[in-house]
């Protein structure tokens, strides 16, 4: 647990100096993992409450159907509290199975879901069908986030927008986590390698909520990255070719207002009786900020200042 701790306390101080107040971070619960992990970051919670709320979303990263002790761990956790469950069911012999039993414990403990789905290199056997039509027959409508859809870059432009109009009537939210998506998808090719990057913009154009996030930091799914999700939207916008502004400006808000609202946060933004959470970015407008990676000077939890980055100088001679 204290190695735990140690590891996910600076990268998590790293977010915080990037201007992060809200995050929910996935926690894998297996056999060999146990509870450590949910023990560690629910003290890292409590721990830097100062300066950012944390929503621990718990998933099975190893299998669920053929692993009963996984099972077991999830209901523990969310006994004790956690407030999300995800899932990995490309790690599970039966995939289905795996996605109706995460649905049946989300409905059961009445808590959101928010699963990592379709990473991979072809269009072939997606997921997200299922997803949607759980999401449908439950009535979760906006209590439901997928991470990463590499397999919807795969598509034709008509595929891809028939298949965002399925995930926005289903009311399914996307987050595409670029760093990750770039450095694992395409270890097939040797030239010519696809991104694996889904088009966020693409899909909002066609109603579907989208945000941009990070998933692993200074792993071995991503050996690099620093915590900040600027960062990540330049990136997001430059592999998927976003130059307007207005499509830049959607790509602040995938940071801000979007991911919000696929948290289903009720007290989000600079509004009379919400908490004062303020970060002031080094730019003047949303799109300045993604395409020159403007970063924060500053950041207020409840009205208490908990970052300052001053402004780089020049010492001219």
């Amino acid at each position: 647990m204290a190695d735990v701790y140690q590891r996910a306390s600076k990268i998590l101080e790293n977010c915080i100096k990037h201007g992060t107040t809200r995050m929910r971070t996935h926690v894998e619960l297996d056999p060999g993992v146990e509870m450590r992990s949910f023990e560690a970051l629910e003290q890292l919670r409590r721990d830097y409450a100062w300066a950012i709320d944390i929503e621990l979303c718990v998933f099975p990263q190893e299998g669920l159907t053929n692993n009963p002790r996984a099972d077991e761990l999830l209901v523990e956790a969310l006994n004790r509290g956690a407030k999300v469950i995800g899932a990995a069911p490309n790690y599970d012999p039966d995939k289905k199975g795996h996605i109706h039993r995460i649905f049946d414990l989300a409905r059961a403990h009445d808590i959101d879901i928010d699963m990592h789905l379709d990473s991979g290199n072809s269009p072939a056997d997606m997921d997200i069908y299922l997803v949607c039509e759980l999401t449908r027959k439950y009535g979760l409508s906006g209590r439901v986030a997928i991470g990463h859809g590499c397999k919807y870059s795969t598509l034709p432009p008509a595929d891809l927008k028939k298949l965002a109009t399925e995930i926005a009537d289903a009311g399914v939210a996307v987050t595409v986590l670029p760093a990750t998506d770039l450095f694992m998808m395409g270890r097939d090719q040797d030239h010519s390698v696809r991104r694996g990057l889904a088009d966020a913009n693409v899909l909002v154009e066609h109603g579907v909520n989208c945000s941009i996030s990070s998933n692993d930091i200074l792993n071995p799914f991503t050996p690099m990255g620093d915590g900040n999700l600027i960062r990540m939207a330049n990136m997001q916008a430059n592999v998927c070719q976003i130059g307007q502004a207005h499509r830049l400006r959607e790509c602040f808000a995938m940071l801000t207002d979007r991911s919000a609202k696929l948290m289903n946060l009720k007290n989000y933004g600079i509004a009379v009786g919400n908490p004062a959470d303020i970060v002031v970015i080094d730019a003047t407008t949303p799109e300045q900020a993604v395409a020159e990676v403007c970063a924060p000077l500053v950041a207020f939890k409840r009205g208490v200042q908990t970052v300052t980055r001053p402004r780089a100088e020049l010492h001219r001679p």
